[in-house]
């Protein structure tokens, strides 16, 4: 068992500031809505967010769990239309009008979260977006789904006493096998981690897991497998980075599959805490292709990472 000091519980006290750079790319099995509050509308098959957060715990957090509020300091997204929405010779995509449009509402926006100390997220919010018409409500929503990717990150649950014999404990659900979509997935899976804990009071946090997950009530099914790595402050009791990718691949009897193959969905992720005044370039905001390949994240599943590793930001 481990020894109390070593606890693996997040802390985090009311006031204390903590700066975030995370990535996100996914490649949906489903296509997704980008709005601009007029006119545009496109659907998107890919996309990759760069975000800069500078992230606070309230008075409202518990003995149980935190409340955090994280302002969007930086946005840099690069997003892939569907054929028919985007550029050709004879006009420009139509995600040239609205990119802009969702960097600017964004940046300056507030994400909510609530996250327990067990390291399990109950809830995620964007706030600070216009929603008085039914336009941009809908705006506002599938922005929030976009974001919610990346803030996946925050979601590595813990062993509920903050120690697990061995350093190795198993949990049923996680938020990262939920695909991008305004239906909802329902699903189940398995995840085991081990921890091994190193100098300078971190831990090192494998992951592994496996599950279906399903788009909507009668939509396609997918096989999900995940890979991670975390590094967590076991003094400071929160997150110092991580790396993921999640793939679904559709099951054989899943919609989308008759007489063709339904499209995989990919979701690769990098998140790190900045030291104070340490900068982080997110990138321009653009239209881009569809990826040759299926990310340019990919996480190598393999041996433990041997402390932090730098932030890059790359691009298809």
């Amino acid at each position: 068992m481990m020894e109390a000091e070593a606890a693996l519980v997040w802390r985090w006290e009311v006031g204390e500031h903590r700066r975030y750079a995370i990535e996100s790319e996914v490649v949906a099995p489903n296509p997704l809505w980008f709005y601009a509050s007029r006119n545009a509308q496109a659907r998107v098959i890919a996309w990759q967010v760069r975000v800069l957060v500078d992230c606070v715990a309230d008075a409202a957090s518990s003995k149980r769990s935190l409340s955090i509020r994280c302002n969007v300091d930086d946005l840099g997204v690069m997003a892939a239309a569907m054929p028919g929405d985007q550029a050709t010779a004879r006009r420009a995509g139509l995600l040239t009008e609205i990119l802009p449009e969702v960097d600017q509402r964004v940046t300056g926006a507030t994400i909510e979260l609530s996250l327990r100390r067990d390291g399990r997220l109950e809830a995620f919010g964007l706030v600070g977006l216009p929603n008085r018409e039914r336009r941009e409500g809908l705006m506002a929503e599938n922005v929030r789904i976009v974001l919610s990717r990346a803030f996946a990150a925050f979601e590595l649950p813990l062993p509920r006493s903050g120690a697990a014999e061995g350093g190795v404990w198993a949990h049923s659900r996680n938020v990262l096998f939920q695909a991008p979509t305004l239906i909802g997935t329902v699903g189940s899976a398995a995840f085991v981690n081990r921890a091994t804990f190193g100098a300078e009071g971190l831990a090192t946090i494998e992951s592994a897991g496996r599950g279906v997950s399903q788009i909507g009530e009668g939509g396609i099914t997918l096989s999900m497998e995940h890979h991670g790595t975390a590094v967590f402050d076991v003094a400071g009791g929160g997150l110092v980075e991580r790396t993921w990718d999640v793939t679904g691949t559709p099951t054989a009897s899943s919609a989308g599959n008759e007489g063709t193959r339904a499209p995989d969905y990919h979701q690769y992720g990098h998140l790190v805490r900045l030291a104070p005044g340490e900068s982080f370039d997110v990138g321009e905001t653009v239209e881009v292709d569809l990826p040759d390949a299926p990310t340019s994240l990919t996480v190598d599943p393999g041996p433990a990472l041997e402390g932090a590793i730098p932030v890059r930001r790359k691009s298809w």
